[in-house]
């Protein structure tokens, strides 16, 4: 008897998380165009870093499909998606090894290419950062090393996504890496991407909405659904979720 009372108690404890249990995402139909610079906005918990985690395959969508060129993204390798795509994460990783290492994560079969290490450091916004190395792209980064340069939060931001931009893939896709940064000189980082990396397609996230003026498109979040999709000067004049985001936030970029 006490078996089957515990039995039945479980069950229903079961039943109750089930019914607690919400999608994070609601249906999220949207397309991206080869060379597009796409904004992905909304507040936090609004479901725009589930989108891409989804991308990336870190999970699986419970229903639809994701599809590359038509083939459904099941069906690509990990292998073959990291060719396609690179991802900046907000929690990005930073190695106390050269400046030309960091970079070289992003492609390692590009580590002792210079060309494409100095330009993925123009790409990546870090030439300020190089500009400091005393051995150039050969200079340790950390403190492990006795002759080490130690970076800012920014600096380091910067270095990943130069990391980023080293791979040959068609994609980059941004993550709130900067977020951390005064939302004005985000802004300028962001922008001055989107100038540089014309030959790639750019997915950046963010729940500040300073860069879309920038973006071929914007993809407006919430509460797990897309509300709206457009430009800035469309979605300013329909008077809606994004037209309050950017007027929340308007006296940042003043």
């Amino acid at each position: 008897m006490i078996l089957l009372n515990r039995i039945s108690y479980l069950t229903m404890c079961i039943s109750h998380i089930q019914k607690q249990i919400k999608p994070v995402l609601k249906g999220v139909p949207f397309e991206i165009s080869p060379r597009q610079r796409v904004a992905i906005v909304g507040e936090n918990g609004a479901g725009k870093s589930t989108i891409i985690k989804l991308l990336c395959k870190l999970y699986k969508p419970d229903s639809g499909k994701i599809t590359i060129n038509g083939i459904n993204l099941d069906d690509i390798p990990f292998s073959q998606l990291k060719r396609i795509y690179s991802v900046v994460f907000q929690d990005y990783s930073s190695y106390s090894l050269t400046l030309r290492e960091n970079i070289a994560f992003g492609d390692i079969d590009k580590l002792k290419d210079d060309k494409a290490i100095l330009d993925a450091v123009n790409k990546g916004l870090a030439t300020e950062v190089l500009n400091k190395m005393p051995k150039g792209i050969d200079t340790n980064l950390g403190k492990l090393e006795d002759d080490g340069v130690d970076l800012s939060g920014g600096q380091w931001q910067r270095v990943a996504i130069a990391r980023a931009c080293v791979s040959d893939s068609a994609f980059v896709i941004l993550d709130e890496p900067t977020s951390a940064l005064d939302p004005v000189v985000e802004t300028e980082i962001l922008k001055q991407f989107i100038e540089i990396a014309r030959d790639k397609t750019a997915v950046i996230i963010s729940h500040r909405v300073g860069l879309c003026k920038f973006a071929d498109k914007i993809i407006v979040m919430k509460d797990g659904q897309i509300c709206e999709i457009g430009t800035h000067d469309s979605l300013i004049n329909k008077n809606g979720e994004y037209k309050r985001l950017y007027t929340s936030q308007e006296q940042w970029y003043r």
